[in-house]
């Protein structure tokens, strides 16, 4: 009897053990700002008191990385999808830093932003044209499969309902909306682009297709993003984040994302020398004003 039950003992952990190690590793959140986020970050990317996810600061030659810190088993999901809500704030009219790209990478340590692109598949949110990489323009979005080439690029924007194309552009500072779905059945990988809060165009804005998992050379991956700036200083935000494995990832609540921060009021950089200067003009007439009248006074009791 004791021998019957040991050995039903045994086969039940084989059978949990067998069932462990043939299901597909979920990994799904869903984050409306970054307030207590655990991610892994690093080079100048940081977390705001506002809940902002700032992958870089509006400085010079500056990288910033962020990544989930919990790996998937890309080799056991069928499926992955995942959207953000981004912002590209420049100072410099028509021009910016490197923009910003998700990532599907083996490690959390990347080398440089270029560089450490090499070995990673991404989707690139690219505002710099760079003809040594065959970049369309200064002003698309790509795929990359371990390689600086983009397998596939177009510019950026989104089809309507009625299936117009309407440009975007991504270092308006406004904040933009991508989804990116890949289907291992199909193999297949949509990215879609559009205003903040509108509808999922039906169109996706590029697809690839033929894309196996096979091919993106990995046993495991954590996901993320990553963004340089160059010589032109630029802040580059990501205001929510959703991903799911082997199911939809869930919609972004607009509602509770937090708010970029606003251009300096033309009236703190404008207004208030002109009106301080006026103040002093004024203040150095009516003092002038009285010591003359003041004088005129004095004049009658000599």
């Amino acid at each position: 009897m004791k021998t019957t039950v040991v050995n039903t003992l045994l086969l039940i952990l084989l059978l949990l053990k067998t069932a462990a190690s043939i299901a597909s590793p979920g990994l799904s959140f869903l984050l409306n700002g970054f307030h207590g986020a655990s991610l892994h970050l690093d080079g100048s990317a940081e977390i705001t008191r506002a809940g902002l996810l700032r992958l870089t600061q509006d400085l010079k030659e500056v990288q910033g990385h962020a990544f989930h810190p919990t790996p998937i088993d890309i080799e056991k999901i069928s499926s992955f999808s995942t959207t953000f809500v981004f912002a590209v704030a420049s100072g410099h009219s028509g021009l910016s830093g490197h923009g910003i790209t998700f990532v599907l990478s083996p490690t959390t340590r990347l080398v440089g932003s270029l560089t450490g692109r090499n070995n990673v598949v991404a989707v690139q949110l690219d505002t710099v044209q760079n003809l040594d990489l065959n970049d369309i323009n200064d002003n698309h979005v790509s795929v990359d499969i371990k390689s600086l080439i983009s397998v596939k690029s177009t510019s950026a924007g989104y089809f309507t309902s009625q299936g117009s194309f309407k440009n975007l552009s991504l270092i308006s500072g406004d904040p933009m909306q991508l989804w990116v779905d890949y289907d291992g059945i199909k193999k297949r990988l949509d990215v879609t682009l559009a205003p903040v809060e509108s509808v999922k165009p039906k169109i996706p804005l590029l697809s690839c297709v033929s894309i196996c998992r096979r091919e993106f050379g990995f046993e495991s991956v954590y996901v993320g993003f990553s963004s340089s700036t160059g010589a032109i200083p630029t802040s580059h935000y990501i205001l929510g984040w959703s991903f799911s494995v082997d199911g939809v990832a869930e919609g972004i609540d607009f509602s509770r994302l937090p708010s970029l921060p606003g251009p300096k009021s033309r009236m703190l950089l404008i207004g208030l020398p002109v009106i301080s200067a006026s103040v002093v003009i004024t203040v150095a007439v009516v003092v002038a004003v009285l010591v003359y009248q003041r004088g005129k006074v004095a004049e009658l009791f000599v």
